[in-house]
């Protein structure tokens, strides 16, 4: 017959492993019952982490286990085994038998630094400076153009801005954007948003994000899709991603504000403004920058209103 492959011969491998510690965890509590009083407080750490071997080889978490830490364990064991005894100050314990097993922390995030434009990018940047087709068409073309370069974080901040000047300019000073216009919040709205998942790390993308962010939610109906599409939270996000620097904290805070003016304390926009951190976020902003007097009022008027 052929040797079992795949699935069953994990599965015998597995079984296997599960014998072991359930072997190596009756020889614990023999030993626990039979030793020194001294003994109970090492074995009892052992017994603890074979136990959390064995649960997670049950649930499949664990595939197998190295014979390093077979022999480890058999050889910490062998101490009392057999009739052997070591005393207190020649015992082994070895604690670093499982680190094997412990989930590896996160490699640290490297220092964020925006990567330059390219020769083009840049010729495309003042292209996206000079924009002015405001039609549905027009904004669809820009959309376009951000998604082709959003590997470049200086295409995004300056589509980004041009975006929030011609929404301005088509508001005339109004609050309303005129029909036929392809700016309305909820055209806008999305092209903001995919920009800020692109580059969270960048500082100018963020602050000019959230500014055409609030620009939307002063225009009529544009509360209600920003706060629906998670606006809110990207404020958050955005503040809380770059605490140390002013101009993003003052940005994130003016979108909350505006949102706050825009609703009433149990508008449904509101409700999910206090899902997220914005109260705990803005105060650590107003710690960071407490002498920024345009920071302090938003957050003074806006943190209140959250708080519940």
């Amino acid at each position: 017959m052929a040797p079992k492959t795949g699935k069953a011969a994990t599965k015998t491998k597995e079984g296997k492993d599960l014998l072991w510690v359930r072997e190596q965890l009756e020889k614990i509590s023999a030993q626990l019952s039979a030793g020194p009083p001294w003994l109970s407080e090492p074995h009892s750490w052992h017994q603890e982490q074979l136990r959390e071997l064995q649960a997670r080889l049950e649930e499949g978490g664990l595939q197998s286990l190295s014979s390093e830490l077979r022999e480890g364990v058999e050889f910490y064991l062998s101490q009392f085994e057999d009739g052997q005894s070591v005393s207190e100050e020649e015992f082994y314990l070895d604690q670093e038998l499982y680190c094997e097993l412990q989930p590896k922390a996160p490699e640290p995030e490297q220092p964020y630094s925006r990567a330059s434009a390219s020769e083009a990018e840049l010729k495309l940047c003042e292209e996206l400076k000079s924009w002015v087709d405001t039609t549905p068409h027009g904004l669809s073309k820009l959309q376009k153009l951000l998604e082709k370069h959003s590997h470049c974080a200086e295409v995004q901040e300056v589509g980004l801005t041009r975006l929030g000047g011609l929404l301005a300019e088509v508001k005339a000073g109004g609050s309303a954007v005129p029909s036929g216009s392809g700016f309305s919040p909820g055209s806008v709205c999305p092209v903001v948003l995919e920009a800020m998942t692109r580059f969270p790390r960048d500082a100018g993308v963020q602050r000019v994000a959230c500014s055409v962010l609030r620009g939307i939610v002063v225009t009529d109906g544009g509360c209600t899709v920003v706060a629906d599409a998670g606006g809110a939270a990207r404020a958050v996000d955005a503040m809380k991603a770059h605490l140390v620097d002013p101009e993003v904290c003052r940005m994130g805070a003016a979108v909350l504000y505006a949102m706050v003016q825009k609703t009433d304390p149990a508008s449904p926009e509101r409700l999910m403004m206090r899902t997220t951190k914005a109260h705990q976020v803005l105060a650590e902003a107003l710690q960071y920058h407490p002498t920024d007097r345009a920071l302090d009022r938003a957050c003074r008027v806006t943190m209140p209103e959250l708080k519940g």
